[in-house]
């Protein structure tokens, strides 16, 4: 979006609608726009996380939450990495403790300890409500659908905890401008199913070559 398309859609919000964003392109629209603090953690060499279920804490001050259980999973199939919000409410982070858990492939999973998968950030009278996953592949899995529902159904004028919120003006927080700002990796993948060839170092000008010819 051009600089106006960014204020109008933080003039939309802040009279009371809200923004859900998805994965790489929702969330990073998101910061584009001023509407949240969270920033990308970049991934470590090799990372990968495939289909794997992970173990996530809830918070249960955001209306986004309701009906989850104070420890609830997420479906990742290498997401994002969101570093924590400084100004909304972090409605899924994944455990930095012991009850951290994943069940499927996973390389360099400690990644995400202590990162957000939901965020929903207040502008105004209204907000945006961030994944870092996609809740709705396949409508695989009931909590992901059960969580974007609620984001449709966010009481009128509340703020994430609940608490009444007039309309303001829509004005960038400045740790938002600040995430806004910080720079973020290529997304060659165009945020869905990158393809990855791992081949041995003595490999690896060869198969350059191969791929180039292509």
């Amino acid at each position: 979006l051009t600089a106006a398309g960014q204020a109008n859609l933080r003039n939309w919000i802040a009279q009371g609608h809200t923004y859900i964003g998805l994965r790489n392109e929702g969330t990073r629209m998101a910061r584009a726009a001023g509407l949240t603090s969270t920033t990308e953690k970049p991934k470590p060499t090799g990372y990968q996380v495939i289909g794997s279920h992970l173990r996530v804490d809830v918070d249960g001050d955001s209306p986004v939450a309701a009906g989850r259980p104070a420890e609830d999973f997420q479906f990742n199939n290498g997401d994002p990495i969101l570093n924590p919000s400084t100004t909304g409410t972090n409605v899924l982070r994944y455990p930095s403790g012991e009850t951290f858990w994943a069940n499927g492939y996973t390389v360099g999973v400690d990644a995400l300890r202590g990162t957000a998968a939901v965020v929903d950030e207040p502008t105004g009278a209204g907000r945006a409500v961030l994944f870092a996953f996609n809740p709705l592949f396949r409508a695989y899995n009931e909590n992901g659908l059960h969580l974007v529902a609620n984001a449709l159904l966010y009481p009128a004028s509340a703020g994430p905890a609940g608490r009444s919120a007039a309309p303001t003006a829509a004005a960038v927080d400045p740790a938002r401008a600040r995430a806004a700002a910080a720079p973020v990796a290529e997304d060659l993948g165009g945020g869905w199913r990158p393809i990855t060839i791992e081949v041995a170092g003595a490999d690896l000008a060869r198969t350059r070559a191969v791929v180039e010819r292509f």
